[in-house]
């Protein structure tokens, strides 16, 4: 597990913490989706990610 710090530690700057999960959506969601299909759905599936997942974005 990830080292934790106590709260005053004194940081000079606000931290951020991203979480994902292979199966979130919105974190892998870009605005270019709508119109092409994503390098990432070539990957491997995560764990928790259904096989039968596929692209369907706008047609026109």
């Amino acid at each position: 597990m990830g080292r934790c710090f106590p709260a005053d530690a004194g940081w000079d700057h606000p931290r951020i913490v991203y979480l994902q999960h292979p199966s979130d959506p919105i974190a892998w969601w870009d605005p270019d989706l709508a119109l092409r299909k994503p390098d990432w759905l070539k990957e491997d599936r995560g764990n928790d990610a259904l096989a039968s997942m596929n692209y369907s974005g706008f047609r026109w």
